[in-house]
């Protein structure tokens, strides 16, 4: 089975809002599933075992991101 996948959105007190990658549906889990490191922006993987991020998931996205602001920048 693959794994959920949410994007980090935001901290809002003790805990952290996701964004479901697939229905950009919102959840709010309390901070103490959220592994040490994890920054808005991160692309997390829900397992049986919690949350992780994954890395590779979150790169990508972030080069995907600036690739558009960059092409947004040129046409202004």
């Amino acid at each position: 089975m693959e794994s959920k996948k949410y994007v980090l959105d935001r901290f809002e007190g003790s805990f952290a809002v996701l964004e479901d990658i697939e229905t950009r549906e919102n959840i709010s889990i309390d901070m103490e599933h959220i592994p040490p490191g994890a920054d808005a922006g991160d692309v997390m993987l829900k397992t049986d075992d919690g949350f992780m991020v994954d890395r590779a998931a979150t790169e990508e996205r972030k080069k995907r991101v600036d690739s558009l602001f960059n092409k947004i920048k040129r046409n202004v």
